[in-house]
């Protein structure tokens, strides 16, 4: 079957090759699955030669040891070595992900790695159990060891996730000379804000403090040193800036400061305990996936589960973890490869069935909630300059946390709700700030006038 192109209701069979290197289709829609496989071709390359290599070093060392008698424990010991390293040098799972990330990343697609870790907890994405995905014949041929490789056991983190896609970058970089776009910043940053329901303000000013700080969102810059590890990554720098522009704007505290002109960005004031409501009221509305849900179930989880609640449970682990008994051709094939997976469907039979699951947020209710938290915006009284007057100016006691520890009232919700949409940790996302911070800080100090009004007169408390 003729491959269509993959963008909705197209259906084009025809593609050729643009300028850029990239295919597309008769309607001018680049091909992200086939900028994957290009990308999985040049992996596949370096394969083979880390392959070959270790089959001439392989053979060397059996001449070497035959040619000295019997087996001694440091032959066994260099055997086991090599065994190793063939294994390190075999594509995992991982690997896969993080080819799919690259193309994204060189369609200019608004992904972050966030997102992707979504997917894959969502079950959108291939990578738990993804042996199950391989055609009945092949996998019955296939060694243990990709077995270990393409089924893994433990839960993949955020952190774990974003050292290999970084890793991944910058060895297509290296290897291959491949210069990948920045992040899209201008839609990750547009998308946040409407989840978050913040003022529009807040967009402008993200993108100021970017270009103030010389912040550039590149993958991969091997120039560059970051005061913390996270920062290497476009996305969370993007969302340091945006609480950065938020606190700066809208100060999540009761203290009032006055701008010199109507204006000024931080004319308006910003109701936070209505924020607060608006966003708990969106949190109520989400949903888990039932995939993530059932990755981080425990037993005590399956004690307290509602029947609704156990059989959406057993329903994805017989889809995971048991198989059902094949029939015809295929039967010889898989029932000497799957016997376990097998007992288990016959030990603890479900009955499929229908699992409803309430209505996910729509996006009339994310406008709604839009609206409710601009409608909440109320003016600041404006006040020029006077000598004989103290006033507190928009950026005066800008107050900053070292650890999430130090967070209360507002500013833990801020910061949260950030790193929730953001799909980073709160522990990382706070130093993260507190690193760029820093950095305002001294460009404040060494030149006021060239930080502008959105930083004027900032002071740590």
């Amino acid at each position: 079957m003729d491959a269509e192109c993959e963008s909705d209701n197209c259906g084009s069979r025809r593609f050729h090759v643009g300028e850029d290197g990239f295919t597309y289709c008769t309607e001018g829609h680049r091909q992200s699955q086939m900028t994957v496989r290009d990308l999985w071709a040049l992996r596949l390359s370096t394969l083979q030669m880390r392959l070959a290599s270790a089959e001439r070093d392989d053979e060397l060392t059996t001449q070497l040891f035959s040619s000295q008698g019997e087996t001694s424990d440091s032959e066994g010991a260099s055997r086991r070595s090599r065994s190793h390293r063939n294994e390190d040098a075999l594509p995992r799972a991982v690997d896969g992900i993080c080819l799919v990330f690259a193309g994204l990343v060189l369609l200019r697609l608004p992904v972050t790695v966030a997102d992707v870790l979504r997917r894959i907890h969502n079950g959108q994405l291939i990578y738990y159990r993804a042996s199950q995905h391989l055609d009945p014949a092949m996998k019955a041929v296939l060694a243990g060891t990709y077995h270990q490789l393409l089924d893994p056991r433990e839960k993949i983190s955020l952190s774990r996730l974003q050292r290999e896609v970084s890793d991944s970058l910058a060895s297509l970089s290296d290897g291959f000379g491949i210069s990948f776009p920045p992040l899209n910043h201008h839609l990750c940053l547009w998308r946040w804000t409407r989840m978050l329901c913040l003022p529009l303000e807040v967009y402008p000013c993200t993108l100021r403090l970017a270009s103030l700080l010389s912040i550039s969102f590149d993958y991969y810059d091997p120039t560059k040193h970051w005061p913390t590890r996270a920062l290497r990554l476009p996305e969370q720098r993007l969302a340091a800036l945006l609480i950065m522009a938020t606190k700066l704007l809208f100060p999540p505290d009761a203290r009032e400061r006055t701008p010199r002109k109507p204006t000024e960005p931080a004319a308006l004031a910003m109701d936070w305990p209505a924020w607060s409501k608006v966003m708990r009221e969106q949190s109520s509305l989400k949903r888990k996936p039932a995939f993530g849900t059932a990755l981080d179930t425990t037993e005590q989880d399956v004690s307290s589960m509602s029947a609704e609640d156990m059989d959406a449970y057993m329903a994805w682990y017989g889809d995971m973890y048991t198989a059902p008994e094949p029939s015809g051709p295929k039967r010889r094939i898989r029932a000497s490869t799957q016997p376990l997976m097998h007992a288990l469907r016959h030990l603890f039979p479900i009955e499929s069935a229908e699992v409803s699951h309430p209505p996910a947020p729509q996006s009339q209710d994310r406008e709604v909630a839009i609206r409710e938290a601009q409608a909440s915006l109320r003016p600041v009284r404006v006040l020029a300059t006077h000598a004989d007057e103290a006033v507190e100016r928009p950026g005066t006691g800008y107050a900053r946390f070292l650890t999430s520890r130090e967070l209360t009232g507002h500013a833990r919700e801020l910061y949260v709700h950030v790193a929730d949409c953001v799909g980073t940790e709160l522990d990382m996302l706070v130093r993260d700030v507190f690193a760029l911070e820093r950095g305002l800080e001294r460009l404040a100090t060494a030149d006021d006038t060239e930080v502008g009004d959105e930083t004027e007169g900032l002071i740590v408390e």
